[in-house]
């Protein structure tokens, strides 16, 4: 792959460039999903196994607790357990891929400022990574499904429209947090505490039909909440689905990608000096 001098005066390209230069970079994007999953796993005893049992003992632990108060209002009481591990599995990637996403631009910075490579490849590879962990969660999800009697059909292959959506929010979202990271360090903190806001607002333990006629419209205004219908309603049927959840969660989706890589390709040439 040619290499140049990084230009302070660079003109960033437009996004269809980008998008052009992202398709002529896969194998420089292979490498780079790969050293994602060596970093990321190279101190851990069970390795890649931990994206296999995080995800169970998480439920585990919600199963435990609020099994009383919400079990009785999901649709299929005994889908409980399967219910809470969709709504698991996608808040654990929403965090864990705008984390690595986020954390690939500073974390790579020595490499920015001796050579000229698209920072943004770095977040794709990111997001690329945690949608491999996903798939893996997928694993115990189908197991416990099957072993509560929840029927599997072919409309779980919408999991692929989940995923696709949730990669387009890390990416146009992890460039976003990156570009304020390099600006203000503090804004990493304020990050952490609206992902926590964000996983309370998402229902992954509990149906949005029990909250009130005031909460409910804030909870269906986060489009984690459209995702993770789509998620429960064509993987198994635990939850209803309706085509204004896939109008909203694609479009939602779509448009932060598109932001973020916007604002990123703006504010770098003002970003890398600052490395």
């Amino acid at each position: 792959m040619k290499t140049r001098n990084y230009d302070s005066n660079y003109t960033p390209v437009p996004i269809f460039n980008l998008l052009r230069n992202v398709a002529q970079s896969f194998p420089l994007i292979g490498v780079l999903i790969k050293k994602e999953l060596a970093v990321r796993y190279k101190r851990s005893f069970i390795g890649v196994w931990w994206s296999l049992l995080n995800p169970l003992l998480t439920t585990a632990v919600l199963f435990y607790v609020f099994n009383t108060a919400f079990k009785s209002k999901v649709t299929e009481a005994h889908h409980f357990i399967p219910y809470i591990l969709c709504g698991v599995l996608v808040i654990t990637f929403f965090n864990q891929s705008l984390t690595m996403v986020a954390d690939s631009i500073t974390g790579n910075s020595i490499i920015f400022t001796k050579m000229y490579i698209r920072p943004e490849l770095f977040g794709i590879a990111a997001a690329v990574a945690a949608a491999i962990n996903f798939v893996f969660g997928l694993i115990p999800l189908f197991i416990v499904a099957l072993w509560n009697g929840v029927q599997v059909g072919v409309g779980a292959i919408a999991i692929i429209y989940v995923l696709a959506c949730l990669v387009l929010v890390a990416i146009g979202l992890g460039l976003l947090c990156s570009i304020s990271y390099i600006f203000f360090e503090d804004f990493r903190s304020i990050i952490q505490l609206l992902t926590m806001v964000i996983g309370y607002m998402t229902p992954v333990f509990y149906p949005i039909t029990v909250l009130g006629p005031h909460t409910r419209p804030i909870i269906e205004a986060n489009p984690l909440t459209s995702i993770v219908a789509i998620f429960r309603s064509n993987f198994g049927h635990l939850e209803i689905s309706t085509g204004k959840n896939w109008l909203y969660s694609g479009v939602f989706s779509l448009g932060i990608f598109l932001l973020g890589i916007f604002v990123f390709e703006k504010l770098w040439p003002r970003a890398v000096v600052k490395l």
